[in-house]
């Protein structure tokens, strides 16, 4: 296992993003766990636990990999937040 502060990153951004478009985006047809859950005639809200469950899984060996303390992780938070919003932002502002 690398202990690579760009590898930790990927995986935030994984569980960040995953996360935050379940939150706002609410679980409706254009998430691809409802899509699949569909197909497999499961609860959507069991594939959707699963999916953040696995990715929170994954991003929690990497914070025990990189013995990161809860003040790395929530600065990690508060970045990756404002950089989201920047995004928008910046996209907003281009239509």
């Amino acid at each position: 296992m690398t202990k690579s502060v760009y590898a930790y990153s990927f995986a935030f951004f994984a569980v960040f993003l995953r996360f935050y478009s379940i939150l706002f985006g609410g679980i409706i047809s254009l998430q691809d766990e409802v899509r699949i859950a569909s197909m497999l005639g499961i609860n959507k809200y069991i594939i959707t636990g699963i999916v953040l469950l696995l990715l929170a899984l994954i991003l929690w060996r990497c914070n025990k990999a990189m013995k990161f303390s809860f003040k790395n992780v929530g600065y990690y938070t508060v970045f990756s937040v404002i950089a989201i919003l920047a995004v928008i932002g910046t996209y907003e502002l281009l239509l």
